[in-house]
């Protein structure tokens, strides 16, 4: 059988038959800063709105390199928080955000925004890190694109296919769910974005395992 493809959208669409489970509490404290928009440049004066941090994912055994964008972030929102307020308090006037627009989300518990203007990569990594500090926010994370240009968004979950005598318990251990047929499960990982992209990575080539997916948004055709 073959690994499930993202479907085409004109937005950032979510996957067929996903749905985001709870995120765990991360810490309570809240902490302003103010971030430079546009610091750093490409050539010819062309605002640098991603970067290479040698990220991927693997299609199978091949792997798609991955650049991280510098002008938008997807934030998951901890259990019993108000998404909308919370928004609202990240890009107000006095919010970290200030200079940033919340975008529509197929997702309750989950903020997707985009700044005005892009970011240097310093910059995004310390208001990404800030952001992670306000009281409601579970994670950040920056979105992505394969080098063709698709964009791919990865919140805090994995799809995972095991080989048909593969005891989920002793591949994936206790904490996963029936995610369709065919051996398919899923799992929620703390910290969503990056970390998820790297622990599907690590699944990858763990024993009983047919394929791992992080990819949770995408308007990619069939990678």
């Amino acid at each position: 059988m073959r690994r499930p493809q993202p479907q085409c959208a004109i937005l950032m669409e979510k996957l067929e038959g996903r749905t985001l489970m709870s995120v765990m509490s991360m810490g309570p404290e809240s902490l302003v800063v103010n971030i430079p928009f546009g610091s750093t440049t490409e050539a010819g004066g062309v605002p640098k709105d991603k970067w290479n941090a040698g990220d991927f994912y693997y299609y199978f055994e091949k792997k798609i390199k991955l650049l991280r964008h510098t002008d938008f972030l997807m934030i998951g929102v901890e259990k019993g928080n108000n998404t909308t307020r919370l928004g609202e308090q990240l890009t107000g006037p006095d919010g970290l955000l200030h200079d940033f627009q919340v975008l529509p989300s197929l997702e309750n518990r989950l903020l997707y925004v985009q700044a005005k203007t892009p970011l240097s990569v310093r910059a995004f990594k310390e208001l990404r890190h800030a952001v992670e500090k306000v009281s409601g926010v579970a994670w950040a994370t920056p979105t992505f694109e394969t080098m063709d240009g698709d964009p791919i968004g990865i919140t805090n979950r994995v799809i995972v296919k095991l080989d048909p005598d593969a005891d989920p318990q002793v591949v994936l251990g206790p904490h996963y769910v029936r995610a369709g047929p065919d051996n398919q499960y899923r799992i929620n990982t703390r910290k969503g974005g990056v970390a998820t992209l790297r622990f599907a990575n690590q699944l990858q080539h763990s024993p009983g395992v047919q394929w791992a997916d992080a990819i949770a948004y995408s308007k990619a055709v069939p990678l």
